[in-house]
């Protein structure tokens, strides 16, 4: 009875998959094939309790479900064309979202996006006294006035409106949905929903969203499964610590990170409060 949310794990992510289907006629069936694999899965574990010396029964099955995980997607990514390959990690990522309740259907609605196609949208909602940005494309005001049917976004347009220089910063981070979103209500957004923002407000970076969406959820680029000569995640458990070394600073094969850009832009944010701005 331990292993039953790995098995219901299998079949959201068969569940999430399924789409797939209908963008290309010989696409296998993603239900049969996912069930497969996570058969195989719990059949090849060993039941002993704990596991590996050491080691607890929460990070077992933790461990357990991300190598489920990344099966099943790597096993959907090898039949499917390159240019479809990207939905592979963004549907495995809003599985593991939903399987934890942290992505209502209205959200994953909105990301697809599909609110403007709803009945139940009252267009007389939309309009708004607030007036749009110069900055921001009225497709992109639009869509903001839809979002606000949502909860965590009651107050976007107005956001934007009053605080375009804050918006205007954060939209320039290199690294997407990571970092804290100016403010809009009283609760920061989710993972989810600043990727639903970033889709809105800046469309043509949508492919690097959901790259930075994926990697947060499930770690590594999936294509790494299939080398395991240059995969050393596989050497990684939950008491054996992997460390990673990065280049330093300046260096030809260092990356650039967004906290610099964060600390800029709380920075002053903090100096325009202290200013009464």
């Amino acid at each position: 009875m331990h292993y039953w949310h790995v098995a219901r794990l299998g079949t959201t992510m068969s569940q999430a998959v399924s789409p797939l289907q209908n963008l290309h006629p010989f696409y296998p069936t993603a239900l049969d094939n996912c069930l497969t694999v996570t058969r195989r899965t719990l059949a090849s574990t060993d039941h002993q309790l704990p596991p590996q010396h050491g080691e607890d029964l929460d990070s077992h099955l933790q461990e357990l479900g991300t190598r489920l995980t990344r099966r099943l997607l790597s096993n959907t990514l090898s039949t499917l064309q390159p240019h479809h390959a990207p939905l592979v990690g963004v549907f495995g990522a809003l599985a593991l979202l939903q399987l934890a309740g942290q992505a209502s259907g209205l959200e994953r609605l909105a990301l697809c996006p599909g609110l403007a196609a709803s009945p139940v949208v009252d267009k007389n909602v939309l309009s708004s006294k607030v007036t749009c940005p110069s900055w921001l494309r009225p497709k992109a005001w639009q869509e903001c006035g839809l979002l606000e049917l949502l909860p965590p976004f009651v107050g976007l347009r107005a956001s934007l409106a009053a605080h375009s220089g804050a918006w205007q910063e954060y939209l320039r981070l290199p690294s997407t949905v990571v970092g804290r979103t100016p403010s809009i209500g009283t609760m920061p957004l989710t993972l989810l929903q600043k990727l639903v923002l970033w889709r809105v407000l800046q469309p043509e970076r949508a492919a690097a969203a959901f790259t930075d969406f994926t990697t947060c959820l499930l770690g590594r680029p999936l294509t790494e499964d299939n080398d395991p000569a240059v995969n050393p995640y596989r050497l990684s458990r939950p008491t054996r610590p992997l460390i990673v070394l990065l280049p330093p600073p300046g260096h030809l094969t260092a990356t650039s990170y967004p906290l610099p850009y964060i600390w800029k832009l709380a920075s002053q944010q903090e100096q325009q409060v202290s200013l009464g701005i």
